[in-house]
């Protein structure tokens, strides 16, 4: 674990404990491969996909939806702590 994902989960903690969300999302560009390993590792699981939805010069990339509930983020930090 990095500054990265120590940062991240300081940040989802705020999310959910200060600003009482049930689930954050994240939106990952198709090829960002480091981002969706990034939110798996964090708890995060995949929801949907936007096909086609970002155009970068030529090409189009889709739009990939990850999504961390509460429960599940409660949970991850409960496993972290024992």
């Amino acid at each position: 674990n990095g500054y990265g994902s120590d940062a991240y989960r300081a940040i989802l903690r705020y999310a959910f404990y200060e600003l009482n969300l049930e689930r954050v999302k994240a939106h990952i560009k198709s090829f960002n491969e480091a981002s969706v390993h990034f939110h798996n590792m964090l708890g995060f699981y995949h929801q949907a996909t936007l096909p086609y939805w970002y155009k970068e010069g030529s090409a189009y990339y889709h739009d990939y939806i990850y999504v961390l509930e509460r429960g599940d983020f409660e949970q991850m930090m409960k496993n972290q702590e024992a």
